[in-house]
């Protein structure tokens, strides 16, 4: 038979006392950017270990939590204050050998705090406001700067740099939050906003010298004295500095994929706009005292330039005819494809409206056909 199951209340004993323990886990969020974060992986604070990203594995007392004053992660033009000066918010000493503290690549330059930014207070009808735009990333408003922090540094530093500056262990999120990224941002902003009429664009890829040193004349550049103060300068396409200008962006073009601009931001790819600009002096890096020195020539450049051409389908005595706009006074190829990897040129056209068009012949091959047209050199 099956036994019964028997109960003691004597099993449960209050004792004299209830040992307890309390555990605390501590978690560090520290925003090295003061206005927006949009990734948890841009708060999570992280320590490097001859480049590795670890976890912390001391767990600081709570008595020390830097509340109330700037944290290690803030780290602004000329770098953090507390590890050039009496030491880090946590009571360590910094040894002061950051050499990020003016690097334009990762930080705007001039902005020292979080009030530094010269934001635009209203819409204006020029693109100046461009670089004012804030993007979200540490320290940074969009990049129109030529520097690609990714590739720029030889054996992959490049990726490191990144990941450690906006302290991203995630290698696809530092990425794809990287400055370079920017570019597409800008060309796109430009082809949304800018009101100018196409005949007073070029196009990002005219190889014309004389017309890219007419398109610079009236802008307005900076230039900065020795004491790194701005002055603005009207720019004249006899002046030397546009012809260096001008080529450049010739001989960074022909260092392209296909020797071509792929799109308008692209144009920031070049140096001589910026970072290298012919009215710029670089004797040190606080010789540059803004993100407007670097990026005046961008900001005006970005709306006087256009795609070389945009296609629209249509069908002609029931044959598919497609139509590109273009730049007159240039040969443009019309291309076919029908698994986007082949190309097979049917048309070369020599510009002189401002569009031009390919019908299939009646005898054309059937099934799916792309296309797309390329500018000559």
């Amino acid at each position: 038979s099956r036994p019964k199951t028997l109960s003691n209340p004597l099993d449960v004993v209050q004792t004299p006392y209830s040992p307890t323990r309390y555990v605390v886990h501590y978690t560090s969020w520290e925003a090295n950017d003061p206005l927006v974060h949009y990734l948890a992986s841009d708060l999570n604070r992280v320590v490097t270990n001859n480049g590795v990203f670890n976890v912390p594995t001391q767990i600081p007392s709570l008595s020390n939590l830097d509340l109330t004053t700037l944290n290690k992660n803030y780290n602004p033009w000329g770098g953090n204050p507390y590890q050039y000066n009496s030491g880090h918010s946590d009571g360590t000493t910094g040894a002061g050998n950051d050499t990020n503290r003016y690097a334009y690549w990762l930080k705007d330059p001039g902005v020292t705090n979080s009030d530094a930014w010269n934001f635009s207070a209203s819409p204006s009808s020029d693109f100046n406001w461009l670089g004012g735009v804030h993007r979200g990333t540490p320290w940074q408003t969009v990049y129109l700067k030529s520097f690609d922090v990714l590739n720029g540094f030889i054996n992959g530093q490049g990726q490191l740099i990144w990941q450690q500056w906006s302290e991203n262990p995630n290698r696809y999120d530092a990425n794809n939050s990287a400055p370079l990224q920017d570019w597409y941002l800008a060309g796109l902003l430009t082809s949304l906003f800018s009101t100018n009429p196409i005949e007073q664009t070029i196009s990002v890829n005219d190889t014309n010298i004389d017309a890219w040193r007419s398109i610079l004349d009236g802008l307005v550049a900076l230039t900065n004295s020795q004491t790194g103060t701005l002055d603005a300068i009207i720019v004249s396409s006899n002046l030397d500095q546009a012809m260096f200008i001008a080529n450049s962006i010739q001989s960074t073009r022909a260092s392209r994929s296909q020797g071509l601009f792929d799109n308008v931001g692209a144009i920031l790819s070049v140096p001589a706009i910026s970072v290298q600009s012919p009215f710029l002096n670089f004797s040190t890096a606080k010789n540059v005292p803004s993100d407007d020195a670097y990026e005046t020539i961008p900001s005006q450049l970005l709306p006087l330039l256009r795609l070389d051409a945009h296609g629209t389908m249509a069908l002609a005595n029931k044959q598919p005819s497609v139509q590109f706009t273009g730049w007159s006074g240039h040969t443009y190829v019309i291309q076919t494809s029908s698994n986007l990897v082949d190309w097979v040129n049917v048309s070369t056209n020599y510009l002189l409206g401002g569009n031009f068009s390919y019908t299939n012949p009646p005898n054309a091959v059937r099934g799916s056909q792309f296309y797309r047209t390329q500018l000559q050199p």
